[in-house]
């Protein structure tokens, strides 16, 4: 469940209804060839497994790690009690992020310089390959809305007016290498399904029929999507489809939810919900299946995942 969707109404209120539902699934954006860099997330620290009684927790903030060195951790967004900001996405040249906070979407320097405001009234941001453009989620009905009042907007990162690209419903959004956007649509049973769209919304095409969670997650050749598809015994797992919707394979078993490719395309970072605790930790596998990873050994609850591309030398 993504931290964005509940920014924008209180950030004490989206603090608690967030930290209720995280643990689900998140939001995971575009992935673009190179090699492999910085993984960003949104995370509350490890304040739901060991806060002190009655201490509260702090808000929901973005943070980059170095996957080979988890204890290089720094935060990219405000960090306090009010903050709620998730949903990071890398740009395609891995200099720049953005990310979503109370409401609004932010860019910042992956040093956290020169952060500011991009644009007002949007969440889940993604960029496009050339990184001229973006695409986000905007709330058609902020008060008493849901996700069915929910359609995707493409702007220039320069500024000038948005596009409404989904009637319907869309949210969830990530950009391909290939210039398809694909995104998550909530009928009014509650079934969500994933769908494709081009970026001046022609050619929408529905991708699965049911059994879906919320994350699409574009191969960095555009060729594949990472998905979490529900089982049999409805726990969400990290599936593979092809541009068809065509089951690949399944790459987890016991939960798993947030995917995202690494940009070498060897490898999906996933979070699993921890057995012990109410937090979701940090896990790759191999895209073709196996080698299973667990990263960031410490209690650290993390959601919204997205992986740097760095230039390929």
């Amino acid at each position: 469940m993504s931290v964005g969707r509940f920014c924008g109404v209180g950030a004490a209120l989206a603090a608690t209804v967030a930290g209720a539902l995280l643990g689900g699934g998140g939001v995971a954006e575009a992935t673009f060839a190179g090699q492999n860099g910085l993984l960003a997330y949104s995370t509350n620290g490890n304040c739901d497994a060991d806060a002190p009684e009655g201490g509260g927790c702090p808000g929901f903030y973005v943070e980059v790690v170095n996957p080979r060195q988890p204890k290089q951790r720094r935060a990219v967004s405000p960090k306090d009690a009010t903050c709620c900001a998730g949903d990071p996405d890398w740009s395609p040249d891995g200099k720049r992020l953005l990310y979503d906070s109370e409401g609004d979407v932010f860019v910042t320097r992956r040093d956290r310089s020169l952060s500011r405001r991009l644009i007002r009234r949007a969440i889940e941001p993604a960029w496009s390959a050339n990184g001229r453009r973006l695409v986000f989620a905007r709330d058609l009905h902020p008060v008493g809305g849901g996700r069915d009042d929910r359609d995707l907007f493409v702007r220039s990162l320069r500024g000038g007016q948005a596009r409404r690209i989904t009637r319907g419903g869309g949210d969830s959004a990530d950009w391909s290498s290939r210039g398809e956007i694909a995104f998550v649509r909530t009928d009014r049973r509650f079934r969500t399904d994933v769908y494709v769209v081009r970026p001046d919304g022609t050619g929408l095409r529905r991708l699965t029929r049911g059994n879906t969670g919320d994350q699409p997650s574009w191969s960095p050749d555009g060729r594949l999507l990472a998905i979490e598809r529900r089982g049999s015994d409805d726990r969400l797992n990290i599936a593979v489809i092809d541009r068809q919707g065509r089951l690949k394979r399944t790459l987890t078993r016991e939960g798993a939810t947030d995917p995202v490719w690494s940009p070498d395309g060897t490898r999906i970072a996933f979070s699993r919900r921890s057995r012990r605790f109410p937090i979701s930790l940090l896990y790759t596998v191999r895209a073709r299946g196996g080698g299973l990873r667990r990263l960031l050994p410490r209690l650290l609850s993390v959601h919204d995942l997205d992986w740097q591309p760095r230039p390929r030398r």
